[in-house]
Parts: structure tokens; sequence; C-alpha cells
């Protein structure tokens, strides 16, 4: 999107806001600058960026209420350093009721689906 001369300096001192940039034309501490309206440079998006959220409901949020009916899991890597047996990936399933954590070391990630039904059959058995 083009900018006006004033919203260019916006963008050029990482979007600060125009008080500052006020001060700054003020004080003369930039050659060739100017100042800008308030009005220059107001987007949506920077509204919307400072405003706060609404905060979870602990109340609402469902939990697993037996073993295995939720798990959570992370495959991490490549590790620039490999493992002794040579695996350069982790993949990480965790129990959401207990916390019970499974860790499969991988020498890649097509591995993943085969350590994920290893993991299944031992939890299932």
């Amino acid at each position: 999107m083009p900018c006006s001369r004033g919203n260019l300096w916006h963008h050029r001192v990482g979007h600060l806001n125009h008080k500052n940039i006020q001060v700054m034309k003020d004080h003369e501490l930039v050659e060739g600058f100017f100042a800008i309206s308030p009005t220059i440079g107001l987007y949506e998006k920077y509204i919307l960026g400072k405003m706060n959220q609404q905060k979870f409901a602990k109340d609402k949020a469902t939990r697993a209420t037996q073993h295995l009916q939720l798990l959570h899991s992370d495959l991490m890597g490549p590790f620039p350093i490999k493992c002794l047996g040579g695996a350069s990936y982790v993949l990480i399933f965790i129990d959401e009721f207990g916390r019970m954590t499974f860790g499969y070391l991988l020498e890649n990630k097509d591995q993943t689906f085969d350590r994920f039904k290893d993991f299944k059959a031992l939890v299932e058995n």
C-alpha cells in the first residue's frame, strides 16, 4: 500500500506512536523530519492489536475424564546433532488425563506413523 510522507515516517520509525513522532520533530532529532497528523496511520490492525483479549473461561474447558481420551503430540526436529543411534527427530505423545508422556526417537519424519501405531498398540494392550 503506498504511503503518504507522514505515513512513511511512521513506518520507518517502527510504527512509533504519533505523540513520540511529534517529540522527535520538536527536538529536531532527525533531519528532514516533519509532523504528521494523528489520523495518519490509524489502521484497524493497529487498533485490534492493542485491544485486550478476553480470558478463557476455566470452568468451560473440557478436560479428559479417563486415560487416552485425549492425546497431545509433537514432532520436533531436525536437530543439528544426531543421537548416537542416528535419530534427528523426537516424537512425543502426552495423555491429557494422567499426563503420562511417551517419547520416540526418529531418524526421519517418515517414521512418525509407524511410531504412532507402536504407541497405540502399547497403550491398548
